[in-house]
């Protein structure tokens, strides 16, 4: 989500005679395209002059372009022996660590360039954005504020403080800062996107999905773009036209969003579903809707559109939500395989999700999996709360954490029996409470009518709202929510101290 902002290297102004001519022809090769070129020149001038600070500089970024990071804090280590007050090569140098992925390095070498040019606009700027990405939010803001200081009403300098805003949960702030770059680009896409988030987590939906209807033309988004049969509905009548409803993002919202084809159905509309290969068997289970696995063949359709895109044209309000719970349904023969399975196990049943997927190839999802992600270790008071049988629906990585040798409480791993959403939620039927953070899981709980508590990390997505323990899109989940940023130990407090009876009145009932 932030990469994208950072500036690049800087190179220093040339003013030696013949030195300057050759550094000169270098810099229009790069232009053109021929880094090596580029750098081969710088060659010849290092090779008869290696001392030459400009050369070494100017060389250090042709090898960071070209990827070769060693060489380039090699080259700019070299010129800084030389001009060791330069703010711009502790600048480049910051880059080559940002490069490695050495954040603390990365942040020491902006530091020092600031304390050296204090109106560094770009050092203010691309330091806000390496400590926003490893969530040291409060110092971040103040960064992205030194650069609006600097150069004020830059748009990624608006866009970077506006994401941190909406991550420390300060909505108004945040909507201002976005609403500055749209006075200016009433077409910029991200600006949209992230209002609409702010504007969907205060229950805005009218106009929030309006400008979430941008995110298909956000850098992120765009090059992921297909084209599919007919038109995009945008809200058109639909008796007797077929139309193609398009799975986007993740699991979950699949989940939450496909209660609104039954709708189109009622419109008169045939409904096709194109739809992940895990979530087939289960969507199947709705009436009156045909699924398509994602990468078959398409058929022809009048209209088409994205599940997410939905809401916008029948969903309005806050109260327009359509919340006819359960409107999904699990297989039968495996509901009563699993019920048979843990008949036997004593006392009140939960489910327990920890963990969502890291989306280690998707920026933005990865920084906030990581937020919103727990751990076992974590959730330790768990065990504190005596008559509860746990069960891990834990999927991914995450999973093996119930099988370490220091495992905080006891959990019955059903995740290698977990082969589709079918069979957990087969399992979801058998159980008397699922406890999850925001997965999937949560959505599927919701969508069956199960009794699921929600585990929020503080800046939770839009579509649990703010400052709710319920929601109007799941009758039957209750949210807890983190006080402060990471701050799950208060979340277990709180669960432990709302599940304990449960427990004890589903002991007291058994005898």
């Amino acid at each position: 989500m932030l990469g994208w902002l950072k500036r690049a290297p800087r190179t220093q102004s040339l003013d030696t005679p013949g030195i300057d001519e050759v550094l000169t022809r270098s810099r229009r090769l790069q232009e053109a395209g021929d880094v090596d070129g580029a750098a081969a020149l710088v060659d010849t001038v290092l090779a008869g002059h290696p001392r030459h600070a400009r050369a070494l500089t100017r060389l250090g970024t042709l090898r960071f372009i070209q990827g070769r990071l060693d060489d380039a804090q090699s080259l700019y280590g070299a010129a800084l022996e030389l001009e060791p007050a330069n703010a711009d090569l502790h600048f480049n140098l910051a880059l080559v660590h940002g490069g490695r992925g050495d954040a603390g390095r990365s942040i020491a070498s902006y530091r020092t360039a600031l304390a050296l040019k204090p109106d560094f606009h770009e050092a203010h700027f691309n330091l806000a954005t390496v400590l926003h990405e490893i969530d040291e939010l409060e110092p971040a803001l103040a960064s992205y504020e030194a650069a609006e200081r600097c150069t004020p009403g830059r748009r990624e300098v608006l866009i970077g403080m506006g994401l941190a805003r909406l991550e420390l949960d300060q909505l108004d702030p945040a909507i201002a800062c976005f609403d500055r770059i749209l006075a200016k680009d009433p077409d910029y896409p991200e600006a949209h996107l992230y209002k609409a988030m702010a504007q969907l987590k205060r229950g805005e939906y009218a106009e929030g999905w309006d400008n979430y209807d941008h995110r298909f033309d956000t850098e992120e988004i765009r090059g992921a773009r297909r084209d599919y049969p007919g038109p995009r509905w945008l809200g058109e009548d639909l008796h007797g036209r077929t139309i193609l409803l398009i799975a986007e993002q993740g699991f979950g919202d699949t989940i939450q969003f496909i209660r609104f084809a039954p709708l189109l159905v009622e419109r008169g509309a045939r409904v096709i579903v194109e739809a992940p290969a895990p979530l087939a068997t289960l969507l199947r289970s709705m009436v009156g809707i045909e699924i398509v696995i994602a990468g078959a063949a398409l058929p022809a359709c009048d209209f088409h559109s994205y599940l997410m895109s939905l809401p916008r044209f029948l969903s309005r309000s806050l109260g327009a939500i359509p919340a006819a719970i359960p409107y999904l349904q699990p297989t039968p023969a495996k509901v009563a395989r699993w019920r048979e399975r843990l008949a036997g196990d004593p006392g009140f049943k939960v489910g327990l999700v920890w963990a969502g997927d890291p989306h280690k190839e998707h920026p933005s999802g990865y920084r906030a999996d990581r937020r919103r992600s727990s751990s076992l270790e974590q959730l330790a008071r768990f065990g504190e709360v005596a008559g509860v049988s746990w069960y891990s629906v834990q999927k991914g990585a995450a999973a093996a954490q119930a099988h370490a040798a220091d495992v905080p409480f006891v959990l019955v791993d059903t995740g290698p029996e977990l082969h589709d959403f079918d069979d957990t939620a087969a399992l979801l039927q058998s159980l008397d409470l699922v406890v999850t953070v925001d997965t999937a899981v949560a959505h599927l709980a919701g969508a069956l009518g199960r009794p699921v508590w929600v585990m929020l990390r503080y800046d939770c997505c839009w579509r649990w709202l703010k400052d709710r323990n319920d929601s109007p899109w799941y009758p039957t989940a209750r949210l807890f929510r983190q006080p402060h940023r990471f701050d799950w130990a208060a979340v277990a407090a709180d669960v432990v101290r709302d599940l304990a009876p449960l427990a004890v009145a589903q002991t007291t009932s058994v005898r």
